[in-house]
Formats: C-alpha cells, sequence, structure tokens
C-alpha cells in the first residue's frame, strides 16, 4: 500500500539524518582538533 511505503520512506530518511548528524559531529570534532594543533 502507499501508506507503507511512506512509512518505509521515513524510517530510510531518518536513517541518513542519523548518519548525516553523526558525520558532521566527527567533523566538528577533527576541525576542533586541528585547530588546537595550529595553537
Amino acid at each position: 500500500t502507499s501508506g507503507r511505503s511512506l512509512v518505509e520512506f521515513y524510517l530510510n530518511v531518518g536513517a541518513l539524518n542519523e548518519q548525516f548528524v553523526s558525520l558532521k559531529s566527527q567533523t566538528v570534532q577533527e576541525i576542533e582538533r586541528n585547530s588546537d594543533g595550529e595553537q
């Protein structure tokens, strides 16, 4: 049914968003580490 595919779509979007958030936090941590090393 269309309702079920819509639920699966939102679940996929949620999983992608979770990966993006964790990837962004890793990038922020690396940037902070690099800026600390320069100073």
